[in-house]
């Protein structure tokens, strides 16, 4: 009878035969694919998306000229949109690119990162954040370029390290044309991505100073050796400079408002106006980082993470290095916040900053598993760092989920019968009810629930003016007398 019962041993050898990364990943990816294409559908057509509907009609060419002087999205999102548009036209086809760039988001994570040098544990719980991400499925199912973003962020991410590691520069170098072409916020991105390959060590590098038993003459030879080595990111910084000019010249110029991209903005809170005073700079900085990675990150996670990133950063100064991971984070925080400072881009939990989710993600991944393994270590305990990781992956999880359900990503705008409904609950002859302001029919995006435009109010009981007199006094948008 004993015989019929495996040995401990025995148990640990089949259990370590079962592939448990590739099965995680493949749950992971089964519900982030879940999230995101859920009642993909469902909500009302928003404004954005509206836009990005009428703005995908015509040539090419034609498309290229509607969105370059209303789209925050360059070129990329653009022409997927107009391929999608020769395909189908519907909601589902509309938002099918933002979905499948967010799944891939996570894909490319696990896919990616483990074979750059990241650790399979701090990949799985940077995959597990970022399928269980709130702001994630939202703008998975919102038309527009923001999940692109950070896909594109992870090729950045996954070309920096390869570059690192085995000095490859094929995917940094396209990744890094890509991006400005893609969506501002990822040309400051790049940007830290360009700084943290010129300030991190390559594999077989000792950095331009270190080796402290060499005599100081030594140095200067040594800062030119460095030098000389990081030559050879000209060619990924000149296709950088080229999608930036390129982004500028297709889009940007026509974009530009008067007296700056913070004046007149509903962002304008999120750009730094503070002047010289330290407290203020100090105050806005403080403020608008935490907002910005508690958009990224539940509180838990993100508490936990920042403390345990301090002892992280502790160590790498006594060790005088520093995880690659880390080091972007920093300096993508530091490039974002120069940024805001100088009004050249918004600094805050919002869509414009979804382009910074997956570095986030990295390094609450990075950091925590990184604190599983030291807490085993210093308790001698190797057993302990499995049960450490599953606990840290549970409070993620759980706090996920508790996230997701208090923001809830499917909320989106009302449909128009809901509209209507509740107009008739409370409206009163003779009130004003703002209208869209779409002139072009959208009724082939809507399936059923559409927008109010003044071609389709008269069908919902709404009396359209003819003209935009009067006009709605909030928000000056055309007006329709309800009845």
């Amino acid at each position: 009878m004993n015989s019929l019962i495996p040995t401990l041993p025995l148990l640990r050898d089949q259990a370590a035969k079962i592939p448990w990364y590739s099965l995680a990943a493949a749950i992971l990816l089964v519900i982030a694919a879940a999230l995101r294409f859920h009642d993909l559908a469902g909500n009302t057509i928003y404004a954005d998306e509206a836009a990005i509907a009428l703005n995908s009609r015509g040539s090419l060419a034609e498309v290229i000229s509607n969105t370059r002087g209303n789209n925050s999205s360059p070129l990329l999102y653009p022409l997927l949109s107009w391929i999608i548009r020769q395909v189908a036209s519907s909601a589902f086809s509309l938002r099918l690119v933002p979905a499948a760039a967010s799944v891939l988001t996570v894909a490319a994570l696990l896919l990616l990162l483990p074979r750059m040098g990241v650790s399979r544990p701090a990949v799985l719980l940077a995959a597990l954040l970022a399928a269980l991400s709130p702001a994630a499925v939202e703008y998975a199912q919102f038309a527009r370029e923001y999940s692109i973003d950070t896909l594109v962020a992870v090729l950045l991410i996954a070309g920096l390290l390869w570059y690192l590691r085995a000095g490859r520069k094929a995917l940094l170098g396209a990744s890094l044309l890509l991006a400005p072409l893609t969506q501002y916020g990822l040309v400051l991105f790049g940007s830290a991505i360009l700084l943290t390959a010129l300030l991190a060590r390559r594999a077989g590098d000792s950095g331009p100073t270190t080796a402290q038993s060499k005599p100081p003459a030594a140095y200067p030879t040594r800062l030119l050796n460095w030098l000389q080595q990081r030559l050879d990111l000209a060619g990924p910084a000149a296709l950088f400079l080229t999608g930036s000019l390129s982004s500028y010249f297709l889009t940007l110029r026509h974009q530009s408002p008067g007296g700056g991209f913070a004046a007149d903005s509903y962002l304008a809170t999120q750009y730094y106006s503070g002047g010289l005073d330290p407290l203020a700079l100090l105050s806005f900085a403080a403020t608008r980082l935490w907002s910005l990675l508690n958009y990224h990150l539940p509180a838990p996670v993100l508490l936990l993470t920042l403390l345990t990133l301090g002892a992280l950063l502790l160590t790498a100064a006594q060790r005088r290095r520093l995880d690659p991971i880390i080091l972007l984070f920093l300096t993508a925080l530091a490039v974002a916040a120069g940024a805001a400072l100088l009004q050249l881009y918004p600094l805050s939990g919002s869509r414009q900053s979804l382009y910074l989710g997956p570095i986030v993600f990295l390094t609450a991944g990075v950091a925590l598993a990184w604190a599983a393994s030291r807490l085993a270590a210093l308790s001698r305990r190797p057993g302990l760092r499995p049960a450490l990781l599953t606990g840290l992956a549970a409070l993620a999880a759980l706090s996920g989920i508790d996230t997701l359900q208090q923001k809830n990503p499917y909320l989106g705008h009302s449909t128009v019968p809901e509209i209507i409904a509740l107009l008739e609950q409370q409206a009163r002859p003779a009130d004003l009810v703002c209208v869209a302001i779409w002139e072009s029919p959208l009724s082939g995006f809507t399936s059923g629930h559409g927008i109010i435009t003044a071609t389709t109010a008269p069908k919902t009981g709404l009396k359209a003016l003819a003209a935009c007199r009067p006009c709605c006094p909030i928000c000056n948008k055309r007006a329709a007398t309800f009845t």
